[in-house]
C-alpha cells in the first residue's frame, strides 16, 4: 500500500471512530430512552401522546458498529475490515443514522416528552406572589432592586 493510500486509510479509521465515539452511546440506549419517557408521558395521563408508529420504529437502523460498546472494541471491529469497508461504514453512519429523519425525530420527542412531564409536574404555590409586585409601574420593582444591590 502505498503511503497515500495509507493516510488515507489513517483518516477514515480515526473518522470512523469518532463517529463511534459521538454516536455509540446514544444508538444504544435512543430507543429504550423514547419508551420510557413515553411510558412516563402516558403514565401522567399528558395528551395528546403523539408516538411513533411501530412501523416507523421498525426502519431504526442495525449498525453493528455503533452497538459496540467499548472503545477497544470497536477498535479491533475496524482493524478486521479492509480501508474500503471502512469507507463504507463511515457512510453507512453517515446516511442511515446521523442523517436520519427518524433519528432526528427520535431526538425531538424525547426532548418534547422530557419538558412536557417536566412541566406537568410543577407545582405551584398560591403564597408565592409578591404583593408589592402588583404596581401598574414598573419604577417600584427598580428601586427595590437598585436598594438590595450590593453594587450600590
Amino acid at each position: 500500500m502505498r503511503t497515500k493510500d495509507k493516510d488515507i486509510a489513517l483518516l477514515d479509521y480515526e473518522t470512523a471512530l469518532k463517529l463511534w465515539d459521538k454516536y455509540s452511546f446514544e444508538y444504544s440506549i435512543i430507543l429504550d430512552k423514547y419508551a420510557l419517557y413515553l411510558r412516563i408521558k402516558k403514565g401522567f395521563g399528558i395528551r395528546p401522546v403523539n408516538r411513533l408508529s411501530k412501523i416507523e420504529l421498525e426502519d431504526f437502523p442495525e449498525i453493528e458498529f455503533l452497538g459496540i460498546p467499548r472503545r477497544v472494541y470497536a477498535e479491533d471491529y475496524l482493524f478486521d475490515l479492509r480501508p474500503e469497508e471502512i469507507k463504507d461504514l463511515i457512510s453507512q453512519i453517515n446516511n442511515e443514522y446521523v442523517d436520519s429523519a427518524l433519528v432526528q425525530n427520535l431526538r425531538t420527542r424525547i426532548s418534547d416528552y422530557k419538558r412536557q412531564i417536566d412541566q406537568s409536574t410543577i407545582t405551584y404555590d398560591g403564597y408565592y406572589c409578591d404583593p408589592g409586585g402588583c404596581s401598574s409601574g414598573s419604577h417600584t420593582h427598580q428601586k427595590k432592586a437598585l436598594t438590595t444591590s450590593k453594587f450600590t
